[in-house]
């Protein structure tokens, strides 16, 4: 359950009660009843323990990522994890094309890759200036484990700038290949396209 639902969650109205009346002429009317609002809102420690988690996931992650660069003689690894995002679009409906993964070796670990496959990912508009002006990171597990081409992240990002969404849900490669590689199913651009459209008008008729 997100963190919204769960600090808005409605518990259902309690059903009006009409008490039986004293004679057939007096009819009591029920007395208005208002539904009691159930708010589960997660304590201060909830909240800081899963900071903490999150911090030590990250860091260990690093650790690992710095580990692995140096026993083999390799620039550092770049670990970034992904926050939960609020507003997730589902594209894995759409008609897509099976891209191979980029930069994978530049944050996995290559004997943790397999580890990696997955049969959903998610893009993310991301801008990386080390390596591409924009670009659309692709994240497993909540771990950035590489990119879409700058070519096909071209093609994509005005599209999921106007989607306007913090992630996007598509299909992955469900076994691992042994070579090293990740595969995801990206959205191909004229589906996306009409996708945008539509969700847009959808969202002016509300």
């Amino acid at each position: 359950m997100s963190l919204v639902e769960r600090l808005f969650g409605r518990s259902k109205p309690t059903p009006q009660q009409t008490e039986p009346s004293a004679s057939p002429e007096a009819v009591v009317p029920p007395e208005p009843e208002s539904a009691p609002l159930h708010t589960e809102v997660p304590t201060t420690s909830e909240i800081f323990l899963t900071w903490v988690a999150d911090l030590d996931a990250e860091r260990a992650a690093r650790e690992r990522a710095r580990e692995y660069a140096a026993e083999r003689g390799l620039p550092p690894l770049t670990v970034r994890l992904l926050p939960e995002p609020e507003h997730v679009v589902d594209l894995r409906a759409l008609p897509a094309a099976r891209l191979r993964i980029a930069a994978v070796e530049r944050h996995v670990p290559h004997d943790e890759v397999d580890a990696h496959t997955a049969d959903s990912y998610l893009l993310v508009r991301e801008r990386d200036p080390l390596h591409h002006p924009h670009l659309v990171a692709v994240y497993g597990r909540r771990r950035r484990i590489g990119h879409l081409t700058e070519s096909k992240s071209r093609g994509l990002l005005p599209l999921l700038e106007e989607l306007g969404a913090d992630a996007y849900l598509v299909s992955g490669t469900e076994a691992p290949d042994g070579g090293g590689r990740l595969w995801v199913h990206a959205p191909k651009v004229p589906a996306l396209r009409a996708f945008a459209g539509e969700y847009a008008r959808a969202l002016e008729e509300e």
